[in-house]
């Protein structure tokens, strides 16, 4: 039963004839409701409503915890106790949603018949009908209408007919529910019983606006009565089907009784615009006739669910024109489209093709744009996969259709730039914990699933499957024999030229090393048992000692073996057992490493230990501030590589002869990290905590990274003459190919501070540099050769070379110029007359002569030997900005508050322009001194020809200027803007008259600094993120590199254009091959 409803509306009534009641007597006790039930299972918590045949109460079922509705008869006839017998035991047979569940039926200890049902709240059907006055409101409610059908349709189909449906006989429930209720006046069509409460005789008078029969012996409601249940014929299913009729008239109707006539009918449904089909449903189910009704409720809900989903209905015969009319409710867009097609053609052909094209740009438009935001949305999803996973990045540009060509070309560059794997493997479901390709392209690879595979393209062969699963190995690349701990118990050597293995012995190692020449195969066990093995010509035990707490070893020699311990290092003489060559005490040792004619031992502390070959010791020095956790020497080089804790890692060089070490190489890693060199000496693998491999090449001193690994890389191959490639292996079993590292830069200096400034002698071989250290560097590029100048008493943030190359002035923060011969670095004067900060320095009259700005106003000019000085120009304010105009000498001078002054050779000043508000951030010169552009805040830059100071150019930009380059041959000017509404800057292309057909003008980038190559033809930029950009106009080619791991200052590129060099933040100055770098970006 539902809460908030009468338990059996009091407006249906039973109508009896003039004549007496039948009085058929029916077996009650047949009826299963006999026993009697304990009242005081239920606390009756008040009426909840009462009819004629009985009342419904809210009750609490004490045995279950759960309120309930219980329906108890009040009128003891016999007539009305079968009824009420009947509808519990009817309503307990149908289980349905739609149906109220019946929980318990019995009698109370008085005998009074009751039945306990499920309590649901709700508003009756015929509340919402009332509250809604219009058609298009009650319409709302069709879908409980269906509800209903459904219902009917499961009562049906077990025989069973309501016979009193009506708005008031549903319940909708509070959370959108339909229940059908009050089953008293159901029947069972296959009951042989008579006796269903009706007798015969007589004709029911009928008020069809209200719910009472008013004569005769037919139950049920009026208004919803079909004419068969009214005239007391025999009734089946279809009775319900009219009474659901009569429900959705009163939806579609105000008013409640339909008109007699089926046209009449059908014109009151039109007039409330009611679909056609829906009024044929109805005018089917409230047919006088039966045979023209629905057969039961369950066609009727399959004909108001096609309705509802816009499918045809059975109820209706469908003309050429019906089914049109049809079609276009279903598809109402394309009905109008074409319908207005249809009308545009019979205006006029001409208006109709028109219009077709209008709706077909319309319609290209709207495709155009949702591709052009789903290629956006492409080339920002690569942009974040680029610092992560360069070759995942490539992958989704693959996918790019769009027509942003620039960036999309951009994006590939710098993914390639960056590092794409030309191919992944996963031969392993485990760690990979040894790689080695060989010329066919074949990889070995060990795993910790206890398999060695060998993998050639898409296909992987097993070639042992004896792993012990607590891997432990050792490589002999000379020899190209590979060792490893199997299991059962023991070590096997493979040959990885024949790929067939032999067991060496049944040791289980904790740790193993291979002599140099490979001749020898050393393990330490779990309980300090070391074993040397002679491997040549045949395997056999050579030494076996027990030293107790010994964790690892090397060989020093193939006759020499070290062995530490925590606290010891000591040499054995393998040639001679049981005479130990030297110990030496070092505690807390976390990693050494040995030569022929050296040991060193780093300590948890930070320190190395450099000892003699006998372990004696010889030096101490710090080269880490925590712990050091991986050191190593470099192979045939004088350079040790070591990784501290807190992430520091870097080359240091080894002076043997003066036992110290010498930093000369450091790099940031995340976290504690391990280095690996291979034994040519070329390259060193360092790994860390996170998924980038790293390998530095010690001819290039660059640092290669490679991203995108899909767990942390354990083992990484480095090229070699059998297989010119990286492999990398990670924790999760893949294997991936790489390039190597690219030969095309080289690191030529590495300051202990940052570099701002640099710039090249003409003959293209020699860079000068500045730094935060105070010390001035002339770099001797093909000789390696960096000469120190010192003399600033603090950092040094300028240098300029003289267009004859003959001498370079440096300027510091200490108030002094100072002029420096280029051949040799000597100082050739030290310019102090300014008194304050110098802010700017350049050369007139071929390098004879120099000039300066600074804080005090003034303008001087001096030469680089001598001691004179002369006064050009004075300002009562600071002077900022100074560029020479070589074809006349004039300077262009300007201060902060953006003023700018053209002033002669001799003095002769002429004010070009007057301050606007903005501080003065760019002022430049052409190379030629015809054009000169001045940057304001907030991003304004003017051009003026110098001839006749003339503004030729204006341009606001999205921020501030950062910097500015002009094309050497004038044709445009280069500009880098600082992020203003967009998130990174950008980089522009300014035509300074004609301008030059490029197929960019501006696009998004974080750059530092900018620079044309001398014949303008190719262009540099380097960024925030410590990246090199390339550009060559002839061929649009973009090339990227990311040579620094830091912000990058300055790019400059030599006179003969053919190097282009980068300094950075942490004072690390690259030189890159032009071409060599545009050319592989073309491969």
């Amino acid at each position: 039963m539902l809460s908030g409803t009468p338990a059996e509306d009091s407006k249906t009534r039973e109508t009896l004839a003039d004549g007496p009641r039948p009085q058929a007597r029916i077996d009650v006790k047949g009826l299963g409701l006999t026993q009697h039930r304990d009242p005081k299972r239920y606390v009756v918590l008040g009426e909840h409503g009462r009819g004629g045949l009985g009342r419904v109460l809210r009750a609490h079922d004490r045995d279950l915890g759960r309120d309930v509705a219980i329906k108890e008869l009040i009128s003891r006839g016999h007539i009305d106790e079968v009824r009420f017998l009947r509808e519990a035991l009817i309503t307990a047979r149908l289980e349905h949603p739609g149906i109220v569940a019946v929980h318990e039926a019995g009698r109370w200890p008085d005998g009074t018949p009751f039945y306990a049902m499920k309590l649901v709240s709700g508003r009756p059907l015929r509340d919402l009908i009332v509250a809604r006055k219009t058609t298009e409101e009650r319409i709302a409610l069709l879908h409980h209408v269906i509800a209903v059908a459904d219902a009917m349709a499961y009562a049906h189909g077990r025989h069973i007919v309501h016979r009193d449906l009506k708005p008031g006989n549903i319940i909708v429930g509070d959370f959108g529910e339909t229940v059908v209720i009050d089953w008293g006046l159901a029947k069972d069509l296959t009951a042989t019983d008579s006796d269903d409460g009706s007798g015969g005789g007589g004709k029911a008078r009928v008020n069809k606006e209200n719910e009472l029969t008013t004569a005769g012996s037919v139950l049920g409601t009026p208004a919803y009565m079909a004419p068969e249940q009214e005239r007391g014929d025999a009734i089946d299913q279809r009775v319900d089907v009219y009474a659901i009729g009569m429900m959705l008239w009163e939806l579609c109707a105000l008013n409640r009784s339909p008109p007699e006539h089926l046209e009449d009918r059908q014109r009151t449904l039109r007039r409330a615009g009611i679909d056609h089909d829906l009024i044929a449903i109805i005018t089917k189910a409230i047919d006088p006739d039966p045979a023209c009704r629905y057969p039961d409720a369950g066609a009727l809900a399959t004909d108001l669910k096609a309705f509802k989903s816009g499918a045809r209905i059975t109820a209706r015969n469908y003309t050429l024109l019906a089914l049109l009319a049809h079609w276009i409710r279903r598809h109402r867009a394309l009905a109008v489209s074409i319908s207005t097609a249809v009308v545009l053609l019979a205006a006029g052909g001409v208006l109709f093709v028109r219009n077709i094209a209008i709706e077909r740009d319309r319609a290209d438009t709207a495709l155009a744009h949702v591709e052009a935001a789903n290629n956006n949305l492409t080339l920002e999803h690569a942009e974040l996969l680029l610092h992560t996973d360069p070759t995942a990045a490539l992958a989704a540009l693959a996918e790019y259709h769009g027509a942003d060509e620039v960036r999309r070309r951009r994006l590939v560059a710098e993914a390639r730039g960056r590092g794409v794997a030309r191919a992944i493997y996963a031969p392993h479901s485990d760690t990979v914990w040894f790689l080695e390709g060989d010329r066919s392209g074949a990889i070995v690879s060990l795993g910790e699933d206890r398999r060695i595979q060998l993998t050639q393209g898409t296909i992987s062969t097993t070639l042992a499957t004896d792993v012990l699963t607590s891997v432990r190995v050792a490589y002999a690349p000379s020899q190209r024999l590979l060792a490893y701990a199997t299991s059962p118990k023991g070590i096997a050597v493979m040959d990885l030229r024949t790929r067939t293995a032999r067991r060496v012995g049944d040791v289980t190692p904790e740790f193993m090393d291979f002599a140099p020449d490979g001749s020898r195969l050393a393990a330490v066990d779990g309980h300090g048992e070391i074993v040397v093995w002679s491997l040549r010509p045949q395997i056999r035990p050579v030494f076996r000692e027990t030293h107790p707490g010994a964790i690892s070893l090397r060989f020093m020699t193939a006759e020499r073996l070290i062995v530490q311990t925590k606290t010891e290092l000591h040499a054995l003489a393998l040639d001679t057992p049981g005479s130990a060559a030297g110990t030496s005490q070092l505690p807390d040792i976390a990693a050494f490493d040995v030569r022929p004619d050296a040991v060193i031992a780093g300590t948890r502390d930070g320190n190395v230990a450099m000892l003699s070959p006998a372990l004696a010791a010889r030096h101490h020095t710090s080269v880490c501030h925590k712990q050091l956790r991986s050191l190593r020497f470099i192979p045939q080089s004088d350079r040790v590589a070591f990784a501290c804790q807190d992430g520091t890692t870097g080359v240091a060089r080894y002076d043997a002869a003066a036992d110290t070490l010498t930093v000369t190489d450091s790099f940031a890693t995340h976290g504690a990290a391990t280095v690996v060199p291979d034994f040519t000496g070329r390259y060193v693998v360092v790994t860390d905590e996170s998924n980038t491999a790293h390998i530095y090449d010690t001819e290039t001193r660059l640092l290669s990274h490679y991203d995108g690994n899909a767990g942390q890389p354990v083992y990484v191959a480095v090229p070699t003459s059998e297989f010119d490639r990286v492999l990398i292996g990670d924790v999760n079993g893949t294997v991936r190919e790489w390039d190597r590292p690219t030969g095309s830069a080289r690191v030529v200096l590495q300051a202990p501070d940052a570099v701002f400034r640099i710039a090249f002698l003409p003959d293209s071989k020699t860079l000068f540099g500045d730094g935060n250290d105070a010390v001035v560097r002339r770099i001797d590029i093909d000789r390696a050769v960096v000469t120190e100048l010192r003399g600033h008493s603090s950092y040094v943030y300028g240098v300029r070379v003289a267009p004859d190359g003959s001498s370079v002035a440096s300027t510091g923060y200490d108030g002094t110029i100072r002029a420096w011969r280029s051949s040799d670095g000597a100082l050739l004067r030290r310019f102090a007359e300014h008194g304050s900060q110098v802010e700017d320095v350049d050369y007139i009259e071929h390098g004879r002569r120099i000039v300066s700005v600074g804080d005090d106003g003034r303008l001087l000019a001096w030469s680089p030997e001598g001691s004179d000085v002369a006064v050009l120009f004075q300002h009562t304010a600071p002077l900022t900005s100074l560029e020479a105009l070589p074809r006349n000498d004039h300077l262009v001078i300007g201060d902060a508050a953006g003023t700018v002054w053209d002033v002669s050779p001799r003095g002769a000043a002429r004010k070009i322009r007057d301050p606007n508000g903005g501080a003065l951030t760019v002022l430049r010169a052409s190379p030629d001194g015809n054009y000169v552009v001045v940057a304001t805040e907030p991003g304004l830059i003017t051009v003026y020809d110098t001839t006749s100071w003339q503004v030729i150019e204006s341009v606001k930009g999205v921020g501030g200027v950062r910097q500015i380059a002009f094309d050497p041959k004038d044709r445009d000017l280069l500009v880098a803007w600082e992020a203003g509404h967009t998130q990174f800057g950008q980089v522009q292309i300014i035509a300074l008259g004609m301008q030059r057909p490029l197929p960019w003008h501006q696009v998004a980038a974080a750059v530092r600094d900018v620079a044309y190559a001398p014949d303008g033809e190719t262009i540099g930029l380097v960024t925030a993120d410590g990246g090199t950009w390339l550009y060559a106009v002839h061929g649009d080619t973009w090339a990227y590199s990311h040579d620094h791991d830091t912000d990058v200052f300055t790019g400059r590129f030599s006179p003969d254009g053919k190097l282009f060099a980068t300094s950075d933040r942490r004072g690390v100055v690259v030189v890159r091959d032009v071409a060599a770098t545009l050319r592989a970006a073309t491969n």
